[in-house]
């Protein structure tokens, strides 16, 4: 298995927003966690694959998207 993604997995469920309990972050703060813990950390990625909440759908993060030349996948809802 790729160790780059066995890295990228561990870090994005240990790291928290700061002062988050359980709450859904700000745009401002997605961006900011992309660039910082993501791209400065290992590199731009090809894509990225998120969930489909709001915090995604946003004029920032598509900017971000053009910016580092990076394409942003939607995962697929799940209806049991």
């Amino acid at each position: 298995m790729n160790k780059q993604a066995d890295a990228l997995a561990r870090l994005a469920s240990s790291l928290t927003y700061p002062g988050a309990e359980i709450k859904v972050p700000r745009k401002e703060e997605v961006a900011e966690f992309i660039k910082s813990n993501i791209i400065y950390r290992y590199r731009v990625p090809r894509c990225i694959i998120t969930n489909n909440g709001k915090s995604f759908y946003n004029k920032i993060i598509a900017d971000l998207c053009t910016r580092f030349k990076f394409k942003k996948y939607h995962s697929s809802m799940y209806y049991p």
